[in-house]
């Protein structure tokens, strides 16, 4: 985490705009690192160099067999400017006579170099050189000096002079990656654009090396006017057809990406990647239900905002790869790094990121994609649900058969789950009394029996029509049938809970939080209704950001993962994936970050859940940061909180609140 939080200060110093750079006439430079981490460099070291089995190298031997000297296990650090190997050396010595060799000794010990980092004059490699060396005893301690050392040393310096990393690929990628940032500039100025590209410096710091990228940026040949303000004219709806464009590339060239990069990652890293995908398209999301005008260009800071966060997890990813896919993954991070520093020009210079730029970057990365790596579609992507552990796709629901009377008209039901008020600061409440263990990762358990049904609790009866019970499917229930029609949605919840719990292996001290989790969160976001009446015909509770059902799932967010359609058509279809969805923040997010073990609460496990649910992954611990009274994360999670209390206790039914005037 140390060496995540240097490289992120030193991006933060380096990728800057230097005006008072020597640059030619009329031309403004711009500089930004290359960084590459002790563990990239010797990922390179060891391909280039050690490259025999365990990581060693014979660096001399003769045919009597009488001399070997060879080197193995390489460490690198870095101090004071310079790079520092040690490896174990193993030297073999003596004079061949027939078939005998004469004098013969052998020495183990520890070598130790300190090589300086240096450009190549004309070409993008860095080169090193050996300034100083020592041999050391096996125990590190003792210097070997004498004829012996200078002899095993006339061997080593020239081949650890050997070692190079060749930046040829990520340079050549980001030639042909610059005319596209630069869409509205004739060839001429993208032509001494390219041209003034070259590395500067090299740095050897304590977490690696560093070089500096120059680029001459020509300034614009008229340039911009400030023109007076004036009113945003609207989009036209090809204006708006563009911007709609732009934003579905982002989203697809974002998921190509995590998809890619997630299959190089460890565990640890693929979690962040997860989170990230689900943070940026809730980033998104907000922007699709903000009142701003729609003008400009949606991806450059989308992309801006995401990459300080993305760039740092994708250097980690490419550290232990192999030559090529390492250099692959560098010339995307050189790419979007040249971006980031270019934008901080200003309007003026005409730099953008379009589609064809994610495009150019996605294929970095991979070079020859299948398809379209911008490609937008909401069809569900099994690759992308096996990526999160969500498994195969939920199955899609049948028609129901609808009975007779079930189109009768609604009367009473509000069209809109009512808009949490904020509530006076209550009380200091007692705990709620742990019904599960608060260990985070209990073994799994056996499946626990169905929970107690809704209709158990309430006396009412279900309205059987012709015989079988009416579908929940279209269904906006007037006041008197809300009497039947909450009992029946609560006993759906409760069993979609008990089903997600059993196909998801949910450890069975965590179902009862998770029932009443679910049945919790379907009040929070929709007063368990999935339909409501607009312009006289049914359609799917459609929230202002678009997310639909009695689950309220953001098609936006979580697109990929469900059918579009079943979301909004069907109650049972949206209350399996809300459920799984509260299940992943659940499991690999609360629990995983033992939430319950902050505040020594079990119930802060569904809080967090649930707030991760509300607005993405980052939101985990929001329930219990510091609030101002009344704001919207304060007002959300305390609301939250005070539904799932009353279900905790058994009082399913306490919904019935958001039809005011029904009978308790």
């Amino acid at each position: 985490m140390a060496a995540l939080a240097h490289w992120r200060r030193l991006a933060g110093a380096a990728l800057a705009v230097l005006a008072a750079a020597p640059a030619p006439a009329s031309a403004r430079v711009v500089e930004f690192p290359i960084q590459l981490d002790l563990a990239f460099v010797r990922q390179r070291m060891v391909e280039t160099l050690f490259d025999g089995a365990n990581e060693s190298t014979r660096v001399w031997h003769d045919t009597s067999q009488c001399n070997d000297v060879s080197l193995a296990h390489p460490r690198l650090s870095a101090r004071e400017g310079k790079l520092h190997v040690v490896a174990d050396f193993d030297a073999k010595l003596g004079a061949p006579v027939g078939n005998w060799c004469l004098n013969a000794t052998r020495r183990k010990g520890i070598m130790d170099a300190a090589l300086e980092a240096r450009l190549h004059p004309t070409l993008p490699i860095v080169e090193f050189r050996v300034a100083s060396s020592e041999l050391l005893d096996a125990d590190g301690q003792k210097r070997i000096t004498g004829a012996i050392w200078e002899w095993v040393r006339s061997q080593v310096h020239p081949q650890l002079e050997t070692i190079r990393i060749d930046l040829f690929q990520p340079m050549s990628e980001l030639k042909t990656f610059l005319p596209v940032v630069f869409p509205g500039s004739d060839v001429e100025r993208v032509k001494q654009l390219i041209a003034s590209l070259k590395l500067q410096d090299v740095v050897v710091a304590e977490q690696g090396i560093t070089l500096r990228v120059r680029l001459d940026v020509p300034d614009p040949a008229k340039p911009a006017q400030p023109a007076p303000p004036r009113p945003e004219v609207p989009l036209t709806p090809e204006e708006l057809a563009r911007w709609d464009s732009a934003w579905q590339s982002w989203d697809g060239f974002l998921t190509f990406l995590v998809k890619h990069s997630s299959k190089d990652a460890g565990d640890a890293l693929r979690d962040q990647l997860r989170a990230l995908l689900l943070d940026a398209r809730e980033d998104m999301s907000e922007i699709l239900a903000s009142d701003a005008p729609r003008t400009g260009n949606p991806v450059r800071p989308l992309f801006l905002q995401t990459w300080t966060r993305l760039a740092p997890i994708l250097r980690q990813i490419s550290t232990p790869l192999p030559g090529e896919s390492a250099l692959h993954y560098l010339s995307l991070i050189t790419a979007a790094d040249a971006f980031t520093a270019l934008e901080q020009l200003g309007p003026d210079y005409g730099v953008d990121l379009t589609t064809d730029g994610l495009r150019r970057m996605a294929r970095m990365i991979e070079p020859s994609p299948f398809a379209d790596p911008t490609a937008y579609t909401d069809a569900v992507d099994n690759e992308l649900r096996e990526l999160f552990g969500f498994g195969p796709p939920l199955e899609e629901p049948e028609e129901e058969e609808m009975a007779p009377g079930a189109e009768a008209e609604p009367h009473a039901a509000p069209e809109h789950a009512p808009a949490p008020e904020a509530a006076p600061a209550p009380a200091e409440p007692a705990p709620p009394t742990p019904a599960e263990p608060t260990a985070p990762a209990a073994p799994p358990a056996p499946a626990p029996g169905p929970p107690q049904s809704s209709l158990d609790r309430a006396p009412f009866a279900v309205l059987l029509v012709a015989g079988k019970p009416r579908s929940l499917e279209n269904w906006i229930p007037s006041r008197e049938e809300l009497l039947e029609y909450l009992p029946r949605v609560g006993d759906l919840l409760g069993t979609t809970a008990l089903r997600t719990q059993r196909k998801k292996v949910l450890a069975g001290s965590y179902a009862t939080l998770f029932r009443n989790l679910v049945l919790t969160t379907a009040w929070q976001e929709s007063c368990w209704r999935q339909f409501v009446r607009k312009g006289g015909a049914v359609q799917p509770l459609t929230s202002s950001v678009g997310a639909v059902g009695i689950m309220q799932v953001n098609p936006h967010v979580w697109r990929g993962f469900y059918d579009v359609n079943a979301l909004r058509s069907s109650t049972k279809y949206n209350a399996e994936a809300g459920s799984e969805i509260l299940h992943h923040y659940l499991v690999d997010y609360a629990i995983k970050q033992h939430e319950d073990l902050v505040r020594k609460n079990p119930d802060d496990l569904a809080r967090a859940t649930y707030a991760a649910y509300n607005a993405g992954p980052r939101q985990l611990d929001r329930y219990r940061r510091p609030f101002p009274k009344g704001k919207t994360g304060h007002r959300i999670d305390e609301d939250f909180w005070e539904k799932y209390q009353q279900i905790k206790k058994g009082d399913d039914l306490a919904v019935k609140s958001c039809f005011p005037g029904l009978e308790t």
